[in-house]
């Protein structure tokens, strides 16, 4: 197993794993927007700032990504003014938008808007950093997680990044973060998945310190 920072022939494999991983691994099961989705997960990220995302390969098949940034209000910026008004427009021009489960999905999050499940808690003063972390099923549960956290975090402290916080609906995911020192911000409970999952999803921010950690 290789943690090595991505690489622009990567693009494709992150793409497909952000969409084998998304919505509990289920995006099939809500979205039928596949381009879409990768765009939303992957794009900012990829093609703005490809010099703090890395990926797990083994046997040169990458099976796993840590996408991050520095920096999260920059990183709002550009999906509020340009990556996610492209994706509305191209799923409206094509029709993406109008197919059955795509409306209903887009029902259930309005209604999951409406109830405050997606009031955004404000942490990026301390922890400036932001990433998310996704690995291939049947590859997980081998330290891959871990090495991929330890080589971003170490890069943070490289620039002198004051902290780092993620964003996780998995308590699997947030059972690693705590381990790995991570202390959780903030946690509620969302139904906008309901209708499919049968069950309202935890969601978890977890922040680190970097500056005070040796």
């Amino acid at each position: 197993m290789m943690i090595r920072e991505y690489r622009p022939a990567d693009r494709g494999a992150v793409r497909e794993i952000s969409y084998k991983t998304s919505l509990e691994s289920r995006a099939h099961d809500f979205l039928d927007a596949r381009d879409a989705v990768e765009d939303a997960l992957t794009v900012y990220f990829t093609d703005h700032v490809p010099g703090s995302c890395f990926v797990a390969e083994e046997n040169g098949k990458v099976v796993g990504y840590l996408l991050g940034t520095d920096d999260v209000k920059m990183m709002e910026k550009v999906m509020a003014l340009d990556i996610l008004p492209r994706i509305f427009r191209d799923a409206v021009v094509q029709g993406i938008i109008f197919r059955k489960k795509n409306l209903l999905f887009l029902w259930n999050y309005f209604l999951g808007f409406c109830r405050g499940e997606f009031i955004r808690v404000r942490f990026d003063h301390q922890f400036p950093a932001i990433f998310h972390l996704n690995i291939l099923d049947g590859f997980r549960g081998k330290g891959i997680g871990t090495a991929l956290v330890e080589r971003n975090l170490s890069f943070l402290r490289g620039k002198g990044v004051q902290g780092a916080h993620i964003g996780t609906m998995s308590e699997q995911a947030k059972d690693l973060f705590i381990k790995l020192g991570f202390k959780v911000l903030y946690s509620s409970r969302r139904g906008y998945l309901k209708y499919v999952l049968g069950h309202d999803t935890p969601y978890y921010i977890l922040g680190k310190k970097l500056k005070d950690d040796h």
